[in-house]
């Protein structure tokens, strides 16, 4: 799909939030996946997670808000 475009691909692991069945891939696996984008010629970047430790991530207080305002 992105074969022909001119695009960075943004790299951000998953940051795990309660409720959600979903888990944080291992470092190993997103070097992998980056390895194939770029052997393919699409730019990426890896970006760090900031707020993991405070609940305060990307995604993870979108679902706080929506719990608290189903509590309401």
């Amino acid at each position: 799909m992105l074969a022909k475009q001119q695009c960075t691909v943004n790299l951000i692991p998953y940051n795990p939030v309660d409720g959600l069945n979903l888990r944080r891939p291992e470092k190993e696996a997103i070097e992998e996946f980056r390895e194939i984008l770029v052997d393919s010629g699409i730019n990426t970047t890896w970006r760090y997670t900031k707020g993991k430790d405070i609940a305060a991530a990307c995604g993870q207080l979108a679902l706080q808000k929506k719990t608290a305002l189903a509590v309401i």
